[in-house]
């Protein structure tokens, strides 16, 4: 019971509050989606940062 209203309260009450009054600058991005985005809502390209498969750390 804990979890269904804490799940009720969090997501279908807190979180749209908090995305729709653009708390923390994040409304330009979906609340839920299965890609990354970069600072300004577009995809982030994970490849920009990869050499030879290795993450790039002054990229």
């Amino acid at each position: 019971m804990n979890t269904g209203v804490g799940f009720v309260i969090m997501f279908w009450l807190v979180a749209p509050i908090l995305y729709f009054t653009n708390v923390w600058n994040s409304a330009y991005l979906p609340i839920s989606a299965p890609i990354s985005f970069d600072n300004q809502g577009g995809i982030y390209q994970a490849a920009s940062i990869l050499v030879d498969g290795i993450l790039d750390q002054e990229k």
